[in-house]
């Protein structure tokens, strides 16, 4: 996969850039590389990547709390913007499942008292989480109070010119290796992670199997339906080797993705686990996918 030949396309009606249509409205996306990379970089118009703030967590971020200063730091910067009067935290899946309280974080250390800050939460971890409010409700309502109207951009500026690398995450690498075998690949994942998939030309295919975890399954353990689900699968396609492949929610459900790869094995399956993560872009990963995949058929050949 060619850096070079990537071509990222534009959101269009996404909730990120509609947040970001709206003139006085800033917005900083949080989450791991694979969850912003693409993204951040879609966002091409002057005006809306002026108002866009791109803080890309680590794992030891999440763990030890340290994002919670990450996400400050963006805000501070939000906060120098005048004409900036609503922020929107746009979180991802890990998000929901480490539950950092970032509002009442930046209401405490942020030194601008008319700001207000509102979480949306995206990926479908938080496809069944319902408010009695939209945050654009809300945040329309808190306008009103405040004395101005939250208005869409009159006029975009230009495109501005594609300077950051785009990092491709470090599983999109390992997938883009493993379609080229006949191994039923199954990606750990709430199924957000697909905009990473399709931002750098890759497809899903019958040998692609995106989980989509649902929030429910993703709080209470998910190993026997991820398993369950991967066996049927490899079952249709007639093979019995299955390639695990890990997103960001894997190093929180570090268990689960193990312990769905023990449950393959006893039934039957040569399983292959790899343990990426998206935090990174794995220089050396998809030679090592390459290697181990190899390795698995030539054992079946001999």
């Amino acid at each position: 996969m060619q850096l070079q030949k990537l071509e990222i396309k534009e959101l269009g009606e996404s909730p990120l850039t509609r947040f970001l249509h709206l003139s006085s409205v800033a917005v900083i996306m949080i989450g791991p590389l694979s969850c912003v990379c693409f993204a951040s970089a879609s966002i091409r118009e002057k005006e809306l990547k002026r108002r866009l703030f791109v803080c890309e967590m680590a794992c030891t971020d999440y763990m030890t709390g340290l994002g919670l200063d990450r996400v400050l730091e963006k805000a501070r910067e939000a906060a120098e913007l005048p004409d900036v009067k609503q922020v929107v935290l746009y979180q991802c899946c890990t998000d929901f499942l480490t539950n950092l309280d970032y509002e009442s974080y930046l209401r405490k250390y942020v030194n601008r008292k008319d700001l207000r800050f509102y979480t949306y939460q995206r990926g479908s971890a938080s496809l069944n989480y319902t408010e009695k409010k939209s945050v654009t409700e809300r945040m329309q309502e808190d306008a009103q109070k405040d004395g101005f109207e939250l208005l869409p951009v009159e006029k975009l500026s230009g495109k501005a010119e594609m300077q950051e690398e785009i990092r491709i995450p470090d599983f999109v690498k390992v997938c883009g290796v493993l379609k080229n075998y006949p191994v039923l690949t199954c990606l750990f994942s709430p199924g957000s992670c697909t905009g990473a998939f399709s931002a750098a030309g890759e497809k899903e295919s019958p040998w692609l199997y995106i989980s989509r975890l649902e929030d429910t399954e993703l709080v209470t353990g998910c190993s026997r339906q991820f398993a369950d689900e991967a066996a049927k699968r490899a079952d249709l396609l007639d093979t019995d080797k299955i390639c695990l492949v890990g997103t960001p929610v894997t190093k929180i459900l570090y268990m689960d993705f193990r312990q769905a790869g023990e449950l393959l094995k006893k039934a039957g399956y040569r399983v292959l686990l790899f343990e990426t993560d998206g935090y990174g872009s794995g220089r050396d990963a998809a030679e090592a996918a390459k290697q181990r995949i190899e390795t698995l058929l030539k054992e079946e050949t001999e």
